[in-house]
């Protein structure tokens, strides 16, 4: 996988922080960012709660007081924090465990930067520097449950269906409609293994790379993963239509190496 800066990151240096909410939220504070792409701080910082937070940021040593007598936040944790807050581009990552609990993976792409990040406890934020691409694809792989040594592939030519229909699936999927979403799945002669995938949420994961527009909204290309037994399944969205694609590991980790190039290389 290329990652589009990592001609510019062997400046940068190998960093592992893990901020409270309150930090997180003092540091978007300091750079004039409301949010990053996967966190929205709810968290209020009154004058009080400021002075325990510079107080907190010193002891860390993630601060220092400036000749004036201010307090200043390190240069390494502002830009680790400010990926977030001013990306090129993001990719998501979206996976469920066998207890349907959600995990929200986040990299940031920043000029010259990449930043791993994801809540590690309730009210705990994680960031952590990405060297270069083949790290990001190594922690994609981990975090996708991705042997890039399988090479098993699901027995099949693929599938398609209209994407009102996939929709509609999708819906059924939010409301817990299990059944009624397999029938569906079986009226359309989708094999019996992708119906399995997208029944159960831990064998689905959700790929997006988004990009922010001028006008503060974001423009986002998905790439839905579907882990089975026999390897996986890629689904895309093209025009109305959903195109299912098996593929093994290597395959999939190349979808991946795609979505996050392809807009670099239409430019």
């Amino acid at each position: 996988m290329t990652n589009p800066t990592s001609g510019a990151q062997e400046s940068v240096p190998a960093m592992l922080l893990d901020l409270s909410d309150y930090e997180v939220a003092m540091i978007l504070r300091q750079l004039g960012a409301p949010r990053l792409p996967g966190f929205v701080p709810e968290v209020i910082i009154d004058a009080n709660a400021e002075a325990i937070l510079q107080g907190v940021l010193l002891a860390r040593g993630l601060a220092a007081l400036t000749p004036e007598g201010t307090v200043a936040i390190e240069d390494g944790a502002m830009a680790i924090v400010g990926a977030g807050a001013l990306f090129g581009a993001a990719l998501s990552l979206t996976t469920a465990n066998e207890q349907n609990q959600v995990g929200q993976h986040w990299f940031y792409i920043a000029p010259g930067l990449t930043v791993y990040h994801s809540a590690i406890l309730p009210r705990v934020q994680r960031f952590q520097t990405v060297p270069d691409g083949l790290a990001m694809t190594v922690m994609l792989a981990q975090l996708m449950g991705i042997d890039p040594n399988a090479t098993v592939k699901p027995a099949s030519e693929g599938t398609t269906m209209p994407l009102s229909i996939w929709e509609r699936i999708t819906e059924q999927n939010r409301a817990g409609e299990q059944a009624a979403l397999a029938q569906e799945l079986a009226s359309l002669d989708a094999p019996a293994e992708v119906t399995a995938a997208v029944t159960q949420p831990s064998r689905r994961m959700i790929v997006s790379m988004v990009y922010p527009r001028a006008d503060g909204n974001v423009d986002a290309d998905m790439l839905i993963v579907l882990a089975t037994a026999n390897g996986f399944w890629l689904v895309r969205v093209e025009g109305d239509t959903v195109e299912m694609t098996p593929a093994n590991s290597r395959e999939t980790l190349d979808a991946l190496a795609d979505l996050v190039t392809q807009r670099a290389r239409a430019a």
